[in-house]
């Protein structure tokens, strides 16, 4: 009998998918949820581990001595709370709605909140829709964004 072991490896194809459209019900079903958001009148629901995969301020201030580490609920101050609600479900699904009448506020919450890839994207949208008649405006946004290629594009616009 050969006295060599047998090995393999196996990689789930889709367990990220699953595993996310997973915490997805959840979400929905509002279990397991051990963080509350609270911005204006609005509680939000989330998952730690769900928010800080996707954001590196949800992650230092989960992981962090900061107080709100450990509070089950967190006030959110100076931010939109429709645009906090599409990033967390961003957190979950990966997927985004981009509509010209919320795309600042979406924008100013995903630069508050640390997702880079939703900032690109968001500027993005914001240089389809550059025109004489808004160009300025688009300008001094995203210079208060600090949104630097966003500026130079409007900027160069005018």
């Amino acid at each position: 009998m050969d006295s060599s072991s047998s090995e393999e490896f196996y990689q789930a194809v889709h367990h990220a998918e699953q595993t996310f459209r997973k915490m997805e019900n959840y979400l929905k079903q509002q279990q397991l949820c051990d963080v509350i958001l609270i911005v204006g009148n609005r509680k939000i629901p989330a998952h730690r581990l769900v928010l800080s995969s996707v954001s590196d301020y949800f992650a230092a201030m989960f992981t962090s001595d900061v107080c709100e580490a450990k509070q089950e609920e967190i006030k959110m101050e100076g931010i939109d709370p429709n645009a906090l609600w599409d990033l967390v479900q961003f957190a979950y699904t990966g997927c985004l709605e981009l509509k010209e009448d919320t795309i600042e506020n979406l924008l100013a919450a995903a630069c508050l909140l640390q997702l880079p890839q939703v900032v690109e994207v968001c500027c993005h949208f914001l240089m389809k829709l550059l025109h004489p008649s808004n160009c300025l405006g688009i300008r001094a946004f995203a210079d208060a964004q600090g949104c630097i290629e966003l500026m130079k594009v409007a900027h160069s616009y005018t």
